[in-house]
């Protein structure tokens, strides 16, 4: 086996005829070794996975596949994290490598779960078995007699009761994942909903409001449905009671699903979210601009002049590019709104509106960062807001693109915007040269090597002519001579 272990690539185009007894040895192992998974059987593990282009194993195989599974899932867990780590990713490969031939353990993961401490992270390790079965679509059970899908159910939903965060918030999203594969699979998800409700009420009647919001949080990932009408109205009730990553998880809940209900506006006004478009905390901030991004459709004029004010261009990276995205939908929205004339009570608030949102827009084409420079840029450099005619461009640009807060870049971006149309010349793609140099044919030129020799004379300073005149006796001095008969001469 080490020979085949170390020259695996000569092994490789015959792997259909090895799989089986390799994985035969490996079963033979497990069960002749108390010591679980070890070097020699992950590396031989590695090696029949990274065949899987070549082969996978036959239907014929699918006991010995099912029984090596068994023994990876019960030999998974160890004391030491990262070797855990280790195992689960080799679980995870095997699991996507050969998902045809997989059936689930399920009395093996019901028993990694079932441990009823809620002060214990023992579920932990079943908790992520059961994640990668259903990120491949696999569901966690099979009927067997003993032990019914409600049971399974009621037992999973147990872990969203630990005192632990990391332990309940993974069973959230694996009750998350399982709704959304059931969903996808055409099964019913009543019964698996009525059991979680129960959860959510025992979380909802909690003194603590943060382990309702992290569990809907984690839910919603894979489940945006969980997030109705009465889950929506305990997060918003709740948000200004929050703070840190709770509050922010309170505000990627509520966006899973805000498009869907009305007055959502100003529900999140009263719960302060322009309070939190200048919040410190930049990750906050972040996600509240994404929520808002959603809602922009759905804003009168008013509201959206509202959100404007509050807006500021600075922050890190991602606040940076959420709030161009707004300024550029409501720049698209305000000069609509001014050309048409469709709406006159709008007409007073419509200047201010519409010089705040393009003096934001001028800001960020000095933004530190590339991306969003050069994002802003070709945004204004569409031909709806700025002519392709180089002469209107110009006025459009003394006109348009002026402002007090960006005068000492003025200069820089105005350039560039003149500049942008020379790349529409049908010439911009060309070569300066046809030719490489390689391929050029070059003439011959005469060059004279002793010019300076010749032409030495016009090279030298009047004041040695000066000393070797007055030494020579027969050469009249030319500091007396007639200027202009000695420039004849």
């Amino acid at each position: 086996m080490r020979l085949i272990t170390h020259t695996h690539t000569v092994f490789k185009p015959y792997a259909r005829y090895w799989l089986t007894p390799i994985i035969q040895m490996c079963n033979q192992v497990f069960e002749k070794s108390s010591d679980g998974l070890n070097t020699f059987l992950i590396d031989t593990i590695v090696i029949l996975l990274s065949w899987n282009s070549v082969a996978i194993p036959s239907e014929l195989d699918t006991m010995s596949v099912q029984r090596l599974l068994e023994y990876l899932f019960l030999n998974c867990t160890h004391t030491n994290s990262l070797v855990m780590k280790s195992n689960l990713d080799l679980i995870k490969k095997l699991i996507e490598s050969w998902h045809q031939r997989i059936h689930t353990p399920t009395l093996i993961i019901y028993k990694l779960i079932s441990d009823p401490d809620i002060k214990s992270k023992q579920n932990a390790i079943g908790l992520s078995l059961i994640g990668i079965l259903l990120a491949n679509k696999i569901l966690p059970y099979n009927e067997i007699n003993d032990l019914t899908e409600d049971k399974f159910n009621e037992t999973l939903l147990k872990n969203m009761k630990n005192s632990f965060r990391n332990i309940y918030a993974a069973a959230a999203e694996v009750v998350g994942m399982l709704l959304n594969v059931k969903k996808l699979k055409g099964q019913s998800n009543q019964r698996l909903l009525e059991q979680l409700s129960f959860i959510l009420k025992w979380h909802s009647g909690q003194g603590l409001q943060d382990t309702y919001v992290t569990c809907i949080y984690s839910l919603q990932k894979h489940y945006p449905e969980i997030v109705d009408k009465t889950v929506m109205n305990k997060l918003m009730f709740g948000l200004k009671k929050l703070y840190g990553d709770f509050k922010m998880e309170c505000l990627e809940a509520l966006g899973a699903n805000i498009t869907e209900f009305e007055s959502a506006y100003l529900e999140l006004k009263a719960a302060g979210i322009l309070d939190i478009l200048i919040h410190k905390d930049f990750s906050i901030r972040c996600v509240a601009l994404r929520l808002l991004h959603k809602l922009l459709p759905q804003l009168t004029h008013e509201q959206l002049f509202e959100i404007a004010q509050v807006l500021s261009v600075d922050g890190p990276n991602e606040c940076q590019y959420w709030t161009l995205e707004i300024s550029k939908w409501m720049y698209d929205y305000i000069t609509q709104q001014i050309t048409s004339e469709k709406s006159i009570s709008s007409k007073p608030i419509s200047e201010p509106f519409y010089h705040h949102v393009r003096e934001q827009l001028l800001q960020f084409l000095s933004s530190k960062n590339e991306y969003i420079r050069v994002n802003c840029r070709n945004f204004w450099c569409d031909p709806k807001r700025l002519s392709i005619s180089s002469h209107h461009r110009l006025i459009a640009l003394v006109d348009q693109l002026y402002s007090i807060k960006t005068e000492n870049e003025y200069l820089n971006y105005c350039t560039n915007f003149l500049l942008e149309r020379t790349t529409h010349n049908p010439d911009y793609n060309r070569f300066i040269f046809e030719n490489p140099l390689d391929k050029c044919i070059f003439q011959e030129f005469p060059l004279v090597c002793n010019w300076r020799q010749h032409h030495h004379t016009y090279m030298t300073p009047l004041f040695t002519l000066q000393s070797q005149s007055t030494n020579d006796p027969n050469k009249p001095n030319i500091m007396t001579v007639d200027p202009v008969h000695y420039m004849q001469t």
